[in-house]
């Protein structure tokens, strides 16, 4: 049922903040209670993200996101960040972006920034 409930939740926020984000331009948020959702709106990519506590110490952090180019496909990333954990990554298809998710306490902060991609070879 837990799963149910949070795919619930994603969905709802999703639903409600992707017509907000359309006009602004928001590269970096901070989360600092359980279920309290927002969007990450950066470029061609808008995310919503929230976290659940787990039943230990660490935090499920949950992105929904969609892309300019694929409005219409949603997809999802999971991920368990224990106090002090920062992973960073691109999207498939947004390789110019960086995304950063940390946990320091009881907040989580969400952030994208543009990165330089070099072109070597003929």
């Amino acid at each position: 049922m837990k799963a149910l409930s949070a795919a619930a939740l994603a969905v709802a926020l999703f639903a409600t903040a992707l017509p907000v984000s359309a006009a602004m331009d928001q590269t970096a948020l901070t989360l600092s209670a359980p279920k309290a959702g927002a969007t990450l709106a950066s470029g061609p990519v808008d995310m919503s993200v929230y976290y659940l506590r787990t039943d230990g110490t660490g935090f499920d952090v949950v992105a929904t996101y969609v892309t300019d180019a694929a409005p219409d496909q949603p997809r999802q990333l999971v991920m368990t960040l224990a106090d002090g954990d920062r992973v960073q990554f691109s999207l498939p298809g947004q390789m110019d972006r960086l995304y950063s998710f940390a946990r320091q306490g009881d907040a989580v902060t969400v952030s994208s920034q543009p990165v330089a991609l070099s072109q070597t070879g003929a």
